[in-house]
């Protein structure tokens, strides 16, 4: 019966108080070794607006993707050692392998494997080939920041 009593005390009083990381948190480790975010940042509500500003600052190359240049700009991008991409202010993705890749047709080249997040409220965390995590091409602005190391 103690036992029982102390457990129920657990929960009640510890478990809640146990906090998820915070939208700028997941945002800083999906991107760590990669970015210096000293002296930079990010905004809980806009943290991929924000990460793309100090991007734009510290990339090595920033190229803007479209269904039309994404296969010479990924054959391109493989010189480099990381490659994040946005679109618009709700989604980033981290490519974390250059060489593991799968066709899709909407993009109509071999898409290689990252993970990373779309806001939907909160950040959803999504691992997959990037295809399925920047979507289909459309109008919506998609930008690749290179960074050699």
């Amino acid at each position: 019966m103690k036992k029982a009593f102390i457990i129920l005390l657990f929960i009640i009083l510890v478990l809640p108080n146990t906090k998820s990381q915070s939208n700028v948190e997941q945002i800083k480790d999906l991107l760590t070794g990669i970015i210096n975010f000293e002296g930079s940042e990010i905004t809980e509500d806009q943290p991929i607006h924000s990460f793309s500003r100090i991007a734009s600052q510290q990339a090595d190359t920033m190229l803007a993707i479209t269904n039309q240049n994404i296969a010479q700009i990924l054959t391109y991008s493989k010189s480099y050692q990381h490659g994040i991409i946005t679109v618009g202010q709700h989604t980033i993705v981290r490519i974390d392998n250059w060489d593991k890749c799968r066709q899709s047709g909407a993009w109509k080249t071999c898409m290689p494997y990252g993970q990373g997040f779309v806001k939907k409220g909160e950040l959803k965390a999504i691992n997959d080939y990037i295809n399925n995590i920047i979507g289909i091409p459309d109008s919506q602005r998609r930008t690749l920041f290179l960074f050699k190391d």
